[in-house]
């Protein structure tokens, strides 16, 4: 049962922060709106767990209020605890609630790109070759534009590069370097800044520009591509898609 916000509240607010009318931007606009319904559903649930706790209600009686066993809802309630600790802000930046369906595809691909190079971590190179992995996104329909392309960038690349953070080299484990979290927190600035409700490929990619010691915005530059340019063309495709 819903209160306060039904059905139709979500679907306008799905077509408010939609890229365009397209059916697939709507998709994806539904997509950041899940994430953040179930990142607060997930905080509701912590708090009410929290509170049986408090009061002495034993994981048994918790397990059965939430329609799971003693052990799933100890371990759902522990893993949760765990993961808004200091290991989870260590190995996410933050959470991805507001980042559209093409956004987070390309952090997957990041996440490719970086297990096929043989890298510790996930950088800012790979935050850009996974731009450029999601072709229909405004990322990489801009970069190809400017003549950007994977084998321009891995050519640039060689296995076991690292930016400096890396560190060590082991086995991958999905973390982001220190310079990849500041590019993508930059996105939210990004988006702000063009008065935008939710993250893009677009804001992802002007956020490159503004960590300058990451390796994606020295590559860029190498190839010639300008932070000017690219937020010029990004703003144009935006209102083509609008118009």
């Amino acid at each position: 049962m819903l209160t306060g916000m039904e059905l139709d509240d979500l679907i306008s607010q799905v077509h408010d922060s939609a890229l365009s009318d397209e059916p697939l931007d709507r998709l994806a606009a539904a997509m950041g709106v899940k994430a953040d319904l179930d990142d607060l559903t997930d905080t509701l649930i912590g708090h009410f767990v929290d509170e049986s706790r408090s009061a002495g209600c034993s994981w048994t009686d918790i397990g059965a209020a939430m329609g799971v066993t003693k052990q799933a809802a100890q371990q759902r309630h522990t893993s949760e605890r765990r993961g808004r600790g200091r290991d989870r802000d260590r190995d996410r930046p933050f959470r991805f609630g507001r980042f559209t369906a093409r956004a987070r595809t390309s952090v997957r691909e990041a996440e490719e790109a970086s297990r096929e190079l043989r890298h510790v971590y996930l950088g800012t190179e790979h935050l850009l070759l996974g731009l450029l992995a999601v072709s229909q996104g405004v990322a990489a329909k801009s970069l190809t534009s400017m003549g950007v392309t994977r084998e321009a960038i891995m050519a640039k690349l060689t296995p076991g590069d690292a930016e400096p953070e890396r560190g060590g080299r082991h086995r991958w484990r999905g973390h982001f370097t220190p310079l990849a979290k500041k590019t993508l927190e930059g996105a939210l600035q990004e988006a702000i800044k063009l008065n935008h409700n939710y993250i893009g490929t677009e804001h992802i990619l002007l956020a490159l520009f503004d960590v300058p010691d990451g390796l994606a915005a020295k590559i860029l530059a190498e190839l010639g591509v300008t932070a000017e340019a690219t937020r010029a063309d990004v703003i144009q495709r935006l209102a083509s898609y609008r118009g």
